[in-house]
């Protein structure tokens, strides 16, 4: 081969030198100075004339390995910009990416001292959680905080959010420290229990527990909320308790005299609660007859006061 290769790195275009098999040298890339280019990172190094950097001032070749792309080294100093594109995204951040397993351990590090403070903030009440609310995060963030939702609240002072889209995710984190509390894992073993459980898997645990704690309520008084569920879910009126919702979704008769029988007010607070608790189960068609009997509101309450 004969012809030089011309290629670019950083914007700079540089000849390569190909070497032969008497030299068994590996090519350089030859071009200008690179030290007055971005390429060199602010480097104080000086090259001295025998193609390695020295600690004085500038650079000028880059060494690019013949013998095989074994790292991201070899793959970004590739003749082919393609390549040196792709050895980029595949080893960001020395190949985790974002959503990788030290992402995830980032996490589960910062749902320590959540768990730690929204226990604290369960057993000191309502004054500690004011304490809280007072911090600058929440102080300079928009948008309503409830103050019942110490998980969510917890949650949100350590990863501190500002998009919604963060919000919500902090819904999913405090179900994570939810489940744990609610399952009595101690502080010092939840570390390791983190570590093996999921998001799902946690919503679940806890959905069931509220199940059978509403099934176990015969004196109609609601079962525990959770904080799993973002601010526009309403809570059921209590003559129409998370109990009698959650033994209806079994039972199509009971339903149906919900449907014909409940204030409109209490019907409605049932469908949205419902609705958010309620999503796995089977129950399209019920939840559209209680829309059908949402739409007929006005109606019936004014056939209602004519009677």
């Amino acid at each position: 081969m004969t012809a030089n290769n011309i290629d670019t790195y950083g914007g700079v275009e540089a000849t390569v030198s190909p070497s032969t098999d008497d030299e068994r040298t590996a090519p350089t890339v030859e071009g200008p100075d690179v030290g007055s280019t971005a390429a060199n990172f602010g480097s104080t190094e000086k090259d001295d004339g025998d193609g390695v950097l020295d600690s004085a001032g500038s650079s000028r070749a880059l060494v690019v390995s013949d013998g095989g792309t074994d790292g991201p080294a070899d793959a970004l100093c590739s003749s082919s910009p393609l390549a040196a594109a792709i050895a980029r995204c595949v080893h960001w951040n020395e190949g985790n990416g974002l959503f990788g397993i030290a992402w995830k351990d980032k996490v589960n590090e910062g749902l320590v001292p959540a768990l730690t403070l929204a226990l604290r903030l369960k057993e000191e009440g309502k004054e500690a959680v004011e304490q809280v609310l007072r911090e600058p995060y929440f102080k300079n963030t928009k948008g309503n905080t409830q103050k019942d939702k110490v998980f969510v609240i917890a949650v949100r002072l350590t990863f501190k959010p500002t998009e919604p889209s963060h919000m919500k995710l902090c819904y999913e984190y405090a179900a994570i420290i939810q489940c744990a509390e609610q399952l009595e894992i101690p502080l010092a073993d939840f570390a390791s229990w983190v570590a093996n459980t999921s998001i799902a898997t946690c919503k679940a645990k806890l959905a069931k527990i509220k199940r059978e704690s509403s099934q176990n309520d015969v004196g109609g008084v609601n079962a525990p909320a959770t904080d799993t569920h973002p601010p526009n879910v309403v809570n059921v009126p209590e003559d129409v308790s998370a109990s009698k919702m959650a033994i209806a979704v079994a039972n199509k008769a009971e339903w149906q005299a919900i449907i014909e029988t409940a204030d409109p007010s209490a019907l409605k607070g049932a469908l949205v609660q419902t609705i958010a608790d309620y999503k796995g189960d089977d129950v399209a068609g019920l939840l559209n007859a209680l829309r059908e009997r949402l739409a007929a509101f006005p109606q019936a309450s004014a056939q209602a006061s004519n009677q």
